[in-house]
């Protein structure tokens, strides 16, 4: 590929360059964005969590689970030109890019996306500001996409299938991962509250403990817990065949308050276990749903 293969594969009419002085990788935005209010809502919402958004992948809770399952969906794309639709901080896009794959991480929040910047390869990665349901990029022109907790920020989300599938190359991959409408929460939740209350006794706290990392953040205006099924029939709808639908991280997901001795090695092992019944009899009720698609030929 050239130095500009991202060009090659973007509208030119619909994006424009945004210059900069600093050596990141190139930055475009989209000349149209929807602008409807809740997408706007949760574009702001976004924008003001970006600047501590990593801290919370870096609690044991979520750092634990995401070493195993980014390594997976590493291993599960093809090489080629990869889009990171919703890249966040470019957690996903890191783990991606390399010198076998051209990433566009792409996020409809620019501080988001200076974040990912920041992190990612000037000479592989490209960002691209714009909106998951009107993407400026050419029918069949990327070998796989991945989307990663974004469909449950868009209310009418299978227009960002849609989407994802017309970018895709026949035989192209996509990833969608989501947290899971099927996940038993409710089932969780007494171990939960018992577990937070022995860590306040044992710490002699004068208030209940919480769990530390999901105190930190405020849920965005838009969420919807997606349910598999609906994801996979809309994906056939657009010409994508399923090859594997789960789920990962059942008892991985128990909220455990910071305070709780051994709080890590729990994580350790618990993801142990969901990720050989995932490998093995298959995990469906797990708070993360997953599926893998295939781009008809």
């Amino acid at each position: 590929m050239t130095a500009s293969w991202h060009e090659q594969i973007f509208f030119n009419q619909a994006v424009k360059r945004l210059e900069s002085l600093v050596a990141h990788p190139p930055m475009f935005v989209a000349t149209t964005i929807p602008d409807d209010e809740q997408s706007q809502a949760d574009e702001q919402y976004h924008d003001g969590e970006a600047d501590r958004y990593d801290s919370y992948s870096q609690t044991p809770r979520i750092a634990v689970a995401e070493r195993w399952i980014l390594s997976w969906i590493s291993r599960t794309i093809p090489n080629g030109v990869i889009v990171d639709l919703g890249c966040g901080t470019g957690r996903i896009a890191r783990q991606l890019a390399d010198t076998n794959r051209r990433v566009i991480a792409i996020d409809r929040s620019q501080q988001m996306l200076a974040q990912a910047g920041a992190a990612l390869p000037a000479d592989t990665t490209a960002l691209l500001r714009c909106d998951a349901r009107m993407v400026p990029v050419a029918d069949g022109s990327v070998d796989a996409v991945v989307c990663s907790g974004v469909l449950h920020h868009i209310p009418d989300w299978p227009a960002a299938i849609q989407e994802m599938s017309r970018i895709l190359r026949p035989g192209g991959t996509m990833i969608v991962r989501e947290p899971n409408a099927e996940y038993p929460e409710a089932l969780f939740a007494p171990v939960e509250r018992a577990i937070a209350t022995m860590a306040r006794i044992a710490s002699r706290h004068q208030r209940p403990a919480q769990v530390g990392e999901l105190d930190q953040f405020q849920p965005s205006p838009v969420e919807q817990p997606i349910v598999l099924a609906e994801v996979s029939k809309q994906a056939t709808q657009y010409g994508l065949r399923p090859t594997w639908e789960g789920s990962a991280k059942f008892f991985a997901s128990l909220g455990i308050p910071d305070a709780v001795p051994l709080q890590r090695l729990y994580f350790e092992v618990a993801n142990l276990v969901d990720r050989a019944i995932m490998n093995s009899i298959g995990l469906r009720r797990g708070s993360l749903a997953i599926g893998v698609y295939t781009k008809s030929i």
